[in-house]
């Protein structure tokens, strides 16, 4: 503590050399026409399979906050894995699409999604 006084500059290699480093959830916060629990619910999906701090983080405000019951893997749900390419995740169950992730990246599955599903309509 001292020696603060003499240092002119202080280089850190990485996050979480003097911070947590790993971010929490601690609130939801839902759009217009979308309840607290719609939400609660849906982020405790996409996150089920999510094993990052983050994600284990969203499942547990959902439980301990605001009060979604613990469930199992639904059955024949598909996992979307995290990566630093696609920068989203979440689960597909059937028709239903539930991911979160980066604005852009959930807003262009949508699309793609979307596109898809309208292709095998035409069919």
């Amino acid at each position: 503590v001292e020696a603060a006084g003499d240092i002119d500059v202080l280089l850190l290699d990485k996050t979480g050399t003097i911070t947590i480093g790993d971010r929490h959830a601690t609130e939801f916060r839902p759009l217009v026409g979308v309840s607290e629990a719609q939400l609660a619910e849906a982020a405790y999906l996409a996150s089920l399979a999510d094993e990052t701090p983050e994600g284990r983080s969203i499942v547990a405000l959902a439980r301990e906050k605001y009060g979604v019951a613990e469930q199992p893997m639904p059955a024949g749900a598909e996992v979307i894995p995290f990566t630093a390419q696609t920068r989203l995740s979440g689960l597909k169950i059937g028709d239903r699409l539930i991911e979160k992730g980066a604005v852009d990246a959930v807003l262009q599955s949508a699309k793609a999604d979307q596109a898809t599903s309208d292709r095998f309509k035409a069919v």
